[in-house]
C-alpha cells in the first residue's frame, strides 16, 4: 500500500491520489458483489460439509468455539487478516491491474501482475509456509493465480472498488485461519473452491475484461 501511494503521488500527482483514495473507498456497487466480497464462509462452509460427508478426520466438537473464546487468537487473526486485505490489495488491484490493463487483455494484465505476486510471496517459504516438493509450491502458485483471476473479475466488475478486493481477501486469510483450526484439510478444500471461482471468473467474464460489465477498469489517464 505504501508502494502504490508512492509511485501514485511521484506518476500521478493529486489527480493520481484522488483517483486512488477514491477507488479504496468505494462502497456503493450494488449487493450481489458485497456478497461475493465474503464468499469464502460459504465456500469454506460447503468444504466442510464435503469433509463431513467424506468422513473425513476433524478436530474435536468445540476447537473453534474454544478459540474464538480466546482473545489472543481473535486479535491476532483479525490484525493478520486486515494486514493482508489491506496493506496488499490497494497495490495489486488499486494500483497495479488497471495500469496492467491498459492496452491489454484483462486475462494479459492479470498473468502478469500474479508473477509479480508469486514472487513477492517467495520469502514467506523462508519462515512461515512449510511446503515440500514441487508438487505444493505448484499447487500454491496455481491457487494464486486463480485467486488473481476471481479478484480481477471482482474489481472489474465492482467498477473498479478497491474496497471490495480488500474485504473479500481479508474475509479469505480470516477463513483459512478459523479453517486450519478444524483441520487443514478444510483450507485446502476451500483453496481449491477458490480455484474454481477463478476458472468460472474466466468463462463467464471473458479473457478480454475479466467482468460481468462491458469493459475492464483503466487508468482515467494514460500510465507513465
Amino acid at each position: 500500500m505504501v508502494a502504490a501511494v508512492l509511485v501514485t503521488t511521484i506518476s500521478g500527482g493529486r489527480a493520481g491520489l484522488s483517483e486512488f483514495w477514491g477507488r479504496l473507498v468505494r462502497w456503493r456497487v450494488g449487493l450481489v458483489w458485497w456478497l461475493l466480497a465474503v464468499s469464502p464462509v460459504v465456500l469454506c462452509l460447503l468444504g466442510l460439509v464435503a469433509l463431513r460427508i467424506a468422513g473425513a478426520p476433524l478436530a474435536p466438537a468445540g476447537a473453534l468455539r474454544r478459540a474464538f473464546a480466546d482473545p489472543a487468537w481473535i486479535g491476532s487473526m483479525f490484525l493478520a487478516s486486515l494486514a493482508y486485505g489491506v496493506g496488499e490489495e490497494p497495490g495489486w488491484r488499486g494500483f497495479a491491474l488497471p495500469r496492467l490493463q491498459y492496452g491489454r487483455s484483462a486475462l494479459r494484465a492479470t498473468l502478469l501482475l500474479s508473477i509479480g505476486w508469486g514472487l513477492w510471496h517467495v520469502p514467506y517459504f523462508f519462515y512461515r509456509y512449510h511446503m515440500h516438493g514441487v508438487g505444493e509450491y505448484t499447487g500454491f502458485y496455481l491457487g494464486l493465480i486463480a485467486g488473481a483471476l476471481w479478484l480481477t473479475f471482482l474489481y472489474n466488475s465492482a467498477g473498479g472498488s478497491t474496497l471490495i478486493v480488500i474485504v473479500w481477501h481479508t474475509v479469505w486469510n480470516a477463513v483459512a485461519l478459523a479453517a486450519a483450526v478444524v483441520s487443514p484439510a478444510l483450507v485446502a478444500v476451500t483453496s481449491a473452491l477458490i480455484m474454481v471461482s477463478g476458472i468460472v471468473a474466466l468463462l463467464v467474464g471473458g479473457a478480454r475484461r475479466l467482468s460481468w460489465t462491458d469493459a475492464h477498469v483503466v487508468p482515467s489517464s494514460t500510465p507513465a
